[in-house]
């Protein structure tokens, strides 16, 4: 008889269906606490501590006015007819015009409701991210586990979640969009994930890198969804905004970013390495992470 070769991952077995159940439930009750937490902390700080998200309303109710969401004056003119009283640093854009035109519909409220509005949206965007990144990480019966895992550290464990949801940070919602794409080219769905990425691109810029991996793997499928999505979001930003005024308004978003230094590099003396190793996280690291 001809000797059977056996791989070793013939010889290992499924978990039991039970411990699965168990392990998935437990972590999925915990996450559930930690959300209710993390939004109850939220609940309890004041709408005007989310300065991070003024920016975002104001450019969505920019839009709703069939003002400039890219100018100093559109995004005053925002604040002034709705006689706010949120201090507001600067009225510089940081995001593209595309996102006041993707974020209007729940701009057109009070700044109080966009708050709330808002606030859940990025408490989702933290929970999508966790449990993607762990569905994306594992294969097979432990799948779920590693997604219910992924949600409850997004929601209970990593450090800064509530105080990011508190604030308006953007960055958990694109996070929970850059999960959905890690997922869908895991599963080997590619035009999900350039859809996703072309969505966080239309909120902040970054996640338009994406298509750099479809590139490298030659994905017509990714491609395809990505330039669909891409050529979406592009055109309904363009029914609101000129062409011009989006491009302009992506440079100044870009020259703003590189000369922003870490509120640490502001007080007393920093050593010249410090001051190197916190420029590192403009053009550099940009450079750095695309390759």
């Amino acid at each position: 008889e001809q000797p059977v070769a056996v791989h070793p991952s013939d010889l290992r077995r499924d978990p039991p269906r039970w411990l699965v159940v168990l392990l998935t439930g437990l972590l999925l009750v915990a996450a559930g606490r930690g959300t209710w937490l993390v939004w109850a902390d939220a609940g309890q700080t004041p709408a005007l501590r989310a300065a991070d998200a003024l920016p975002v309303y104001l450019s969505g109710a920019a839009v709703a006015d069939g003002e400039d969401p890219t100018t100093q004056r559109g995004l005053k003119a925002a604040y002034d007819r709705r006689e706010m009283s949120v201090r507001a640093a600067t009225f510089s854009n940081l995001y593209p015009a595309s996102t006041g035109v993707l974020v209007q519909p729940i701009a057109r409220g009070t700044w109080e409701e966009f708050v709330v509005a808002w606030r859940a949206l990025l408490l989702l965007g933290a929970i999508v991210a966790g449990a993607t990144g762990g569905l994306a990480a594992a294969r097979g019966p432990w799948a779920p586990v590693a997604g219910a895992l992924g949600a409850w550290l997004a929601v209970s464990v990593f450090p800064v979640t509530a105080e990011c949801v508190a604030l308006g940070q953007a960055n958990l919602l694109i996070g929970g969009l850059m999960g959905i794409a890690m997922l869908a080219l895991s599963r080997a769905r590619p035009e999900v994930a350039g859809v996703a990425a072309m969505l966080g691109a239309g909120i902040k810029l970054v996640p338009g890198f994406v298509v750099w991996p479809l590139l490298a793997a030659r994905s017509r499928r990714g491609l395809v969804g990505a330039a669909v999505a891409g050529l979406a979001v592009l055109g309904l930003t363009l029914a609101f905004v000129p062409l011009e005024r989006a491009v302009i308004g992506v440079q100044a978003t870009l020259q703003f970013q590189s000369v922003i230094t870490p509120d640490w590099m502001n007080h007393g003396p920093v050593p010249a390495w410090v001051r190197f190793a916190g420029d590192l996280r403009h053009a550099p690291m940009m450079v750095w992470t695309t390759a």
